[in-house]
């Protein structure tokens, strides 16, 4: 239990630094990683809402 909680405080913390709009209550139907061979990696996220979310994840 408390190796999860410091998993889950590290993402937190990581999520918040990279100012990530990060919804735990949607759940993701579908990752699509886009233009893989772009400089930068983009993924779409399916949702059950419709249109997928779009992103750009830099590292």
């Amino acid at each position: 239990m408390q190796e999860r909680n410091e998993i889950l405080r590290h993402l937190r913390n990581y999520a918040a630094s990279h100012k990530l709009d990060v919804r735990t209550n949607i759940r993701a139907l579908q990752l699509d990683h886009l233009d893989a061979d772009g400089p930068t990696p983009r993924w779409a996220v399916r949702t059950p809402g419709g249109d997928p979310a779009r992103g750009t994840i830099s590292s």
